[in-house]
């Protein structure tokens, strides 16, 4: 007779009540088709939060940004890789037939306590990322409007040509200062204002919900030594993403915004 239950508990709590053994538990679940899934990491969401993101998503869909309607957008963001490379403790398996054996064969992955690592700015549009902005500095609005701001306009001329776009940041501080908003009203054609991007928000930017996995799975297993290494992989990885992979999932944004708009703010999962 197959056991069901729509409740959700661990199995170590499960155990304490039944008073069963673990293999008997195990049985059971398997016999009911219940899987393991891991707990996903999502952000903290405010009550202020839940609102901005309602506002802002029916803005985007409706009515602040509809007469933007036919343009492209450049959504930015940076991002610390560190030189583990694309080591997944979920996915990357080793089978044997023991613990010690799979030690042996490959199931150790050494970690540094001080890895090396390196900050990237990138920009992706439905025509592919920009080519990456490496960071060597701390970024405040000086940095960010001298440096990797005109990068990021050659870019937008070098993937739009001659179209015009609307280029997106998130709320950082760097981001949002009178420095950077002015230099964004100087030279964008259109940018979206801090308070026009809800904050705590990386289900609805691409970079967050696509781009920096894949690079992050792309690159090779094998620690890199330096950090000229670290950079190379990088390149690599994001030149094997295709053009077709990055309009998707540029392309998903306004599902996402109907999808966080319909829940009243709740974070998107898709």
């Amino acid at each position: 007779m197959k056991y069901r239950t729509n409740r959700v508990a661990k199995v170590s709590d499960v155990i304490k009540v039944l008073q069963v053994p673990r293999t008997s538990l195990r049985r059971a679940l398997k016999s009911a088709d219940l899987k393991a899934y891991h707990k996903r990491r999502i952000p903290l969401l405010t009550n202020d939060h839940i609102k901005q993101r309602v506002t802002c998503t029916r803005n985007f869909r409706k009515e602040k940004y509809c007469h933007y309607e036919g343009l492209d957008w450049m959504f930015s963001d940076e991002k610390k890789f560190t030189q583990d490379g694309g080591f997944n403790r979920q996915n990357d398996v080793v089978y044997a037939v023991s613990r010690a054996e799979a030690d042996k064969t490959g199931g150790l992955h050494s970690v540094k306590k001080y890895p090396i690592s390196v900050m990237v700015w990138v920009g992706l549009t439905k025509y592919g990322p920009t080519k990456p902005y490496f960071i060597d500095d701390r970024v405040n609005s000086n940095y960010y409007t001298r440096k990797i701001m005109p990068h990021a306009k050659r870019e937008g001329k070098r993937l739009f040509g001659t179209e015009k776009y609307i280029y997106q940041q998130d709320g950082a501080t760097c981001h949002t200062s009178k420095k950077s908003s002015g230099w964004c009203r100087r030279n964008l054609y259109k940018y979206v204002k801090k308070q026009d991007w809800p904050a705590n928000s990386p289900d609805l930017n691409p970079l967050d919900y696509y781009f920096w996995s894949a690079v992050i799975k792309k690159m090779p297993k094998k620690r890199c030594e330096t950090k000229e290494e670290l950079i190379e992989a990088i390149e690599i990885a994001m030149n094997k993403i295709s053009i077709q992979e990055c309009e998707k999932a540029v392309n998903s944004f306004w599902a996402r915004c109907r999808t966080v708009e319909n829940a009243n703010g709740a974070y998107c999962l898709k």
